[in-house]
């Protein structure tokens, strides 16, 4: 009895966090829109909002997931959290809902020069040129995903641009076509100034 409580009150708090996440990337896509999407910078950890969108997930989910910090990268930098928490929360939300259960999606960080980059990888339905051309316009989703029967509305890649372009990033999508899986790329610059606040983490 008390494990079927937990695991209802678990199915609930997903389902509120995947709701507010629904609503956030709304209010996202309409400021990128009109222009108006602002990142508020502080010193974080790239790899502390990976591990909190983790572990936001469901079981699962969660279990589906492999992290990987390439040679103990310093992924701190100044960036708005609360953006690139909703950022990781869509691609790994992405990810998961186009990969069959049995998939692992793959999260990877690493730092290149003076930038950190994530790449999420999954071995989903994957997409065509074509459909990479249009993958990040607003309300774009492609004829696979609609027939899959996963929700969405076609606005968490645009809004993802948009918060990546704020902190003067870039995103990039690949896939070698159908069922062949995709991988997100991106690459955020790291600011230097402020990082004092976080030194010693």
């Amino acid at each position: 009895q008390t494990e079927r409580v937990a695991e209802v009150v678990s199915d609930a708090l997903l389902a509120t966090r995947e709701l507010v996440l629904m609503i956030d990337t709304l209010s996202d896509a309409s400021r990128v829109a009109i222009g108006a999407l602002d990142a508020d910078p502080e010193p974080a950890s790239l790899e502390h909002i990976v591990r909190e969108g983790i572990a936001a997930l469901g079981h699962d989910g969660r279990a589906r997931l492999r992290l990987e910090v390439a040679g103990g990268a310093r992924l701190i930098g100044v960036w708005d959290p609360r953006l690139l928490h909703r950022l990781v929360a869509n691609l790994l939300g992405n990810a998961l809902k186009y990969s069959p259960p049995e998939e692992t999606v793959t999260v990877l960080l690493r730092v290149e020069a003076d930038a950190a980059i994530m790449e999420v990888r999954d071995q989903g339905i994957g997409m065509t040129p074509d459909e990479l051309d249009r993958v990040f316009e607003r309300f774009a989703r492609t004829e696979r995903a609609r027939q899959s029967g996963a929700g969405g509305l076609g606005l968490g890649l645009y809004a993802c641009r948009g918060i990546v372009t704020a902190h003067g990033g870039s995103i990039e999508v690949e896939s070698d076509g159908h069922d062949r899986g995709t991988t997100v790329v991106v690459t955020l610059p790291i600011r230097l100034d402020g990082l004092d606040a976080v030194d010693g983490d």
